[in-house]
Formats: C-alpha cells, structure tokens, sequence
C-alpha cells in the first residue's frame, strides 16, 4: 500500500513519501529514511549532550521523531 501511494504521496507526510513524490524508486525512498534517521539521532544526541535550553533539546526530539515516523498521514 505504501510503496505503491494507495493514499496518495502528496498525503503522507514522511521522508518515504516525499522521495516517493519526487519520482524516486522504492529501493532509493526506503533507504532515505534509515539514513534520515541516523542523522537525526545524531542530531538530537549531540543537542542533548550540550548546554542548550531544555526547550530547544524537547523541539528537537519532537522534530527527530517526525522525520523518522515511517507513515504519518493528514485526513
């Protein structure tokens, strides 16, 4: 149902779909999320590690978390 959009790519809201949407093939659009992932992990640990404002540190995790879901979709 993914690979093929049944909902439709410009609906779902993940790096997956946006690769999809852009005309990439299914291997390329499964991929992109794993390497999304780790960049946005790294990201986070590297904030949490630093002296920044907690709220900051909280806004990254909610945005890591958004990039990494592998379906999020809109009504």
């Amino acid at each position: 149902m993914i690979e093929q959009g049944a909902a439709g790519f410009g609906k779902i809201q993940s790096v997956f779909a946006g690769v999809r949407l852009i005309g990439g093939g299914v291997q390329t659009a499964c991929a992109a999320p794993a390497v999304i992932t780790l960049l946005a992990l790294a990201a986070v640990v590297l904030l949490w590690r630093s002296n920044a404002d907690r709220r900051i540190k909280g806004a990254a995790a909610i945005m890591a978390t958004l990039l990494t879901t592998p379906y999020s979709t809109t009504t």
